[in-house]
């Protein structure tokens, strides 16, 4: 199990959410912690986000519902949510419930 980390950089009004590790039930509440503090900010900034994923080693079903959730939350566009560097472990789960599509 390697420790979930997730960094957080700004440049020119897009805010890159760097996630490496494992998101599972154990340390989903990491990212979700980011994703309020990015969503729930109170001074009007709405920053354009990406999220990368190329570091993502494990994934289970409670993660992918956190990143189902996150772009929902994003899916009017207020802030626009982009999906980077999507890893072996999440294309397989995507695969396995017929989503590979849908990112």
């Amino acid at each position: 199990m390697e420790a979930l980390t997730v960094r957080l950089s700004r440049l020119d009004g897009t805010v890159t959410m760097t996630v490496r590790g494992d998101l599972d039930m154990a340390t989903v509440a990491l990212l979700r912690r980011r994703a309020d503090h990015l969503l729930l900010r109170r001074d009007g900034d709405r920053p354009r986000i990406v999220i990368e994923l190329s570091g993502l080693t494990f994934i289970d079903a409670t993660g992918l519902g956190a990143l189902i959730a996150l772009r929902g939350r994003t899916a009017r566009g207020r802030p626009a949510l982009t999906v980077a560097g999507r890893p072996p472990c999440l294309t397989r789960l995507l695969n396995a419930l017929g989503m590979a599509d849908d990112w």
